[in-house]
């Protein structure tokens, strides 16, 4: 599989598809299962505040936490004993409870506002995912500043890359799953604000496809919330508020596809 930077729209026909059924440009088979209630990420209550995602790195025998609703940082938990070992915030910085920020996260400015021209030096709330890759590296996602941060698992900072970088609201950065093969060449994004899963090639951080738009109907948005993927490379997303749906995508193969695929619809 490559992974250059030239990221032609070949590679990455993760084929995502829709609806009972299959569709052919991007290959998809989507089920949408209802639920009665809101389909949620679950929340555990930590000390001096929430935990928006919990990820277990079984090599190094700990836990890492999005400790983000209010404490603005990432956590290294033992396993074994529960106690956090180490944190840290934005670029490994120390966490501020109530930092100044560089931009005002507003509408109607001239400029526009966009998260990418200020580099702030605290994470927003809330950090809403801290996912382990294969290779050792933490991927932090910075909800309302619309980026991802690469940590080592001792809190020193890699890289960071921005998506959809002038999203208000909730934020553009939800939550993170990696691909299935060993070098985990692609991650997919979950957009709750946009209403899409964004497809990124890992060595470069380059978003290189969308999948999805807003709607009720099949392969269709509202808040896609959380996501994960099984060893067969179909994804797993969530939505929150009135969504209230868990969508399967069956993953079919690479082939071409749009740089922006839209809703997955169904062939029948």
């Amino acid at each position: 599989m490559r992974t250059d930077t030239t990221l032609s729209r070949r590679m990455l026909t993760l084929a995502l598809g829709c609806g009972f059924a299959t569709f052919f440009l991007g290959g998809v088979e989507h089920r949408d299962l209802r639920a009665e209630d809101e389909v949620q990420s679950v929340q555990l209550q930590a000390i001096g505040g929430l935990i928006a995602g919990y990820a277990h790195a079984t090599y190094a025998m700990v836990g890492t936490t999005a400790d983000g609703y209010a404490n603005k940082r990432v956590a290294v938990v033992d396993i074994t004993s529960m106690q956090i070992k180490r944190f840290w915030g934005a670029y490994g910085n120390r966490p501020i409870d109530n930092p100044t920020y560089r931009g005002t996260r507003a509408a109607g400015q001239t400029p526009p506002w966009s998260s990418e021209r200020f580099n702030e030096q605290q994470f927003r709330n809330p950090v809403h995912c801290a996912d382990p890759s294969n290779d050792g590296l933490l991927y932090v996602c910075d909800r309302q500043n619309n980026r991802v941060q690469v940590f080592r698992l001792d809190g020193t900072y890699v890289r960071e890359a921005y998506y959809a970088p002038a999203t208000l609201g909730d934020g553009a950065v939800w939550d993170i799953g990696f691909s299935p093969d060993p070098e985990q060449s692609f991650f997919y994004i979950a957009d709750g604000k946009n209403a899409r899963i964004r497809i990124v090639d890992r060595q470069s951080m380059q978003e290189v496809s969308t999948l999805g738009t807003g709607g009720r109907y099949a392969g269709q948005f509202q808040a896609v919330h959380s996501l994960t993927t099984d060893t067969q490379g179909n994804i797993y997303a969530t939505e929150t508020y009135e969504g209230r749906r868990l969508h399967k995508f069956v993953y079919l193969g690479i082939t071409d596809v749009a740089r922006h695929q839209g809703a997955a619809w169904p062939a029948r």
